[in-house]
């Protein structure tokens, strides 16, 4: 599995909005500039994270997007999954319509392994620590 430009794009919006939490709205043209991420394709992933529960949106004047929930209540996986939908490292994992070999396989039981603690490590990672590191990492480059 490979996580898509439209996933970065997703965490890297979230990110912006949670290390910016005392804005209670964002309108995509500031997420668009503030996050490098091309106008038209984040009014692709909004509905996509709005949809999920992760964003609420508004639309007119005074509109705009906001996180749904605090951000130390939105993993990694989440995102990701998201946008990119449930993760899995081999198609014999998603079903054994692909694989009838999966009973005796002798790699199967690793491809499960790999994927649930790669899931695991995601779900362990809030946009809020994500968050919290970014502002780290700021003020070590400014230092």
């Amino acid at each position: 599995m490979e996580l898509t430009l439209t996933g970065e794009y997703a965490v890297r919006v979230l990110i912006y909005i949670a290390t910016n939490s005392e804005k209670k709205s964002f309108h995509i043209k500031e997420l668009s500039k503030e996050c490098v991420v091309p106008d038209q394709y984040l009014r692709k992933i909004i509905p996509q994270l709005t949809k999920s529960g992760i964003l609420t949106s508004q639309r007119g004047n005074g509109g705009g997007v906001s996180l749904s929930k605090t951000s130390d209540k939105i993993s990694l996986l989440e995102v990701i999954e998201s946008i990119e939908g449930e993760i899995f490292l081999n198609k014999c994992l998603i079903s054994s319509e692909f694989c009838n070999r999966t009973s005796w396989c002798e790699v199967h039981c690793v491809w499960i392994e790999a994927r649930d603690k790669m899931r695991d490590t995601l779900s362990s990672r809030s946009i809020k620590y994500l968050a919290e590191q970014s502002i780290l990492n700021k003020h070590k480059l400014s230092a």
